[in-house]
């Protein structure tokens, strides 16, 4: 993976340049950031999003070229608490001989909705994705005296971000007043910017402004975990406008969370489908539990941080972490029980036929 320096290097790079490293090994430059999905290695490719196909497998100590034998989310869809249904894309299709609809389900709350989607046998309990990737990150960065080296200083803000179907419009002049107006311990102000944001003049206004900003990539940078863990361990504070994965990641992190005051809106740039909270089964659940959260960690309170690790964990799953060997025996079993040793070996599945 990446080391401190290149990380922080990359990512201030990335912010002021847009340059996302769309090159393959013989330097071929590829068409646009969508062209890379088919260059990666997962045979379903959601599962190489912010490198979390990756991280996971290294945890297990297992080759690269494998691939996962079951679909796992990047992050944590508060839009799906006591939902029924499950996305239209939310398993590949294609192949009529691999009937590749078996699930790495986290956070608790989605178990049952997969199981009743695609049946128990099919849905395998786990954690997050970031629990293994914080844990390798944090082996590592531990055998490199990271920790004793970076001071933690100043605030990060992680920006609502857009999509290339949605694109988010918020008053940055009053987050950035808002910003500015916080106590000096609490700085100096630094700003992480998503890509598709970056595309869109957000970190250059952030630059010009005198910030010192970051991007940890695209979406399909296999280092992109590891960028937003190097770039948390250098502040005490994070904020956004609203609550998602990201406060989790930060909480994980040992980082204070905040909300700012700010409204926003999205435009949607094409006819990508979602779910939403009020087409599930109850909705008014799914709307209080978001709340909770979001007010949980609306204010700063650092006293509040053991009680926001508890939330942090409990929706990453991080309960159900188990040792590699653990884990490994786990998804074998799993996909011996879904996967036929010709199917295993179509796509290289972490398998017993291909282990």
């Amino acid at each position: 993976m990446i080391d401190f320096e290149e990380s922080i290097r990359s990512a201030k790079n990335m912010a002021s340049r847009r340059s996302f490293f769309l090159t393959d090994a013989e330097g071929k430059k590829y068409q646009d950031y969508w062209h890379k999905r088919t260059h990666q290695f997962e045979a379903y490719w959601p599962n190489n999003v912010y490198g979390v196909a990756k991280n996971i497998k290294r945890y297990l100590g297992v080759k690269q070229d494998y691939c996962l034998p079951g679909v796992t989310r990047h992050g944590i869809h508060f839009e799906m608490f006591n939902h029924v249904d499950l996305h239209p894309n939310e398993f590949p299709d294609g192949d009529p001989e691999v009937n590749y609809r078996t699930v790495l389900s986290w956070p608790g709350f989605m178990d049952e909705i997969y199981q009743n989607n695609v049946g128990f046998d099919k849905v395998l309990p786990t954690a997050a994705p970031f629990v293994y990737s914080i844990h390798n990150w944090e082996e590592q960065r531990k055998s490199e005296g990271h920790f004793e080296k970076v001071k933690r200083e100043g605030t990060m803000f992680f920006p609502r971000h857009s999509t290339y179907s949605r694109t988010v419009i918020t008053d940055y002049k009053k987050m950035y007043r808002d910003l500015e107006a916080l106590p000096d311990y609490m700085k100096p102000i630094k700003v992480c910017v998503f890509h598709a944001d970056v595309d869109l003049g957000v970190a250059d206004d952030a630059i010009a402004r005198g910030y010192e900003t970051f991007c940890c990539g695209s979406t399909m940078d296999q280092n992109f975990h590891w960028r937003m863990l190097d770039i948390l361990s250098t502040v005490k504070y994070a904020c956004s406008q609203k609550i998602t994965s990201n406060a989790m990641y930060a909480t994980m992190a040992k980082v204070h969370y905040f909300l700012l005051d700010a409204k926003m809106k999205y435009i949607n740039q094409d006819q990508f489908p979602i779910l939403r909270m009020k087409d599930g089964a109850d909705p008014e659940g799914a709307l209080r539990h978001k709340k909770e959260v979001t007010e949980q960690f609306r204010e700063l309170d650092e006293s509040a941080l053991p009680e926001r690790l508890k939330t942090a964990q409990r929706l990453l799953g991080y309960e159900r972490k188990k040792t590699p060997e653990e884990y490994l025996k786990e998804l074998l079993e799993f996909s011996s029980r879904n996967f036929t040793d010709k199917q295993a070996k179509k796509y290289n599945i972490i398998h017993p036929a291909t282990i």
